[in-house]
This record gives structure tokens, C-alpha cells and sequence, in this order.
């Protein structure tokens, strides 16, 4: 839905009175990243039980390929557990008040493009009854 540099800094828009966060990307694998960076802890957030299997998996990936590396899990609040991309995408296709779902900072660009989407496919139905 966004590109990575509009992803970064719509993530920028959340974090800006977080002084200590960092926001930034990388095309390397993330454990290559952390060691490049100097980083031995990776910080991942779960959703459900399906969530843990998955980044279980990848941690201990992970650290085959940076032994010096651990991943933390961090529980979503019971909220937020039900949310995904997905969910959001839906909701905003329904104009749905947005603001118990999405940081304030990024649903103004998120209904945008949500928008763009919409006019983008009816234009692309609209070529095709001609």
C-alpha cells in the first residue's frame, strides 16, 4: 500500500516525540543488519499464538546467523491482538473512524491512499466497459 520511504516516514510522524527512536530500512537480512548496526537485541511484537511460531522460527534463524543476537517478545495489549494491515485496509475501504486502530499522525495519508486506490480502480473499470 506504501512504498518503504513513505512507510519510514509515516513511522517518523508517530515516533516524533520519541528522541531515542531511530527509524530507519535496510535491504540486508536483519540479523546481517544488527551486526552492521551494533545492535544484540531485536524487539518483536506478537499478536496470537500464529504470530510466535513464525518469529520463533526467525529468531533462532536469526541468531545461526549472529550468535551474538537475541529476539525479545513483547505481547500486544489485548486491544490491539485482533489488528493486522489487513483489518485497517478493510476498515478504511468502509470509512470507519480510523483513530482507535491507527496512530492520529498517519490516518490523514492512510484515507488518502486508501482514496487513490478506490479512484485508481474505477478509472481501470471505467477503460474497461469501453
Amino acid at each position: 500500500m506504501f512504498s518503504r520511504d513513505e512507510r519510514v516516514e509515516l513511522i517518523k510522524k508517530c515516533i516524533v516525540e520519541l528522541d531515542n527512536v531511530e527509524v530507519d530500512s535496510s535491504d540486508e537480512l536483519l540479523a546481517t543488519y544488527a551486526k552492521r548496526k551494533g545492535s544484540c537485541v531485536i524487539v518483536k511484537g506478537l499478536r496470537a499464538g500464529s504470530d510466535f511460531e513464525n518469529e520463533f522460527q526467525m529468531a533462532l534463524i536469526n541468531h545461526k546467523i549472529n550468535p551474538t543476537l537475541d529476539t525479545m517478545f513483547l505481547t500486544a495489549e489485548h486491544q490491539f491482538m485482533y489488528l493486522s494491515s489487513s483489518t485497517a485496509k478493510e476498515l478504511g475501504n468502509y470509512d470507519v473512524d480510523l483513530s482507535d486502530f491507527l496512530p492520529n499522525a498517519i490516518i490523514p495519508a492512510f484515507k488518502q491512499r486508501i482514496a487513490d486506490i478506490r479512484k485508481e480502480g474505477e478509472n481501470r473499470n471505467e477503460r474497461t466497459e469501453h
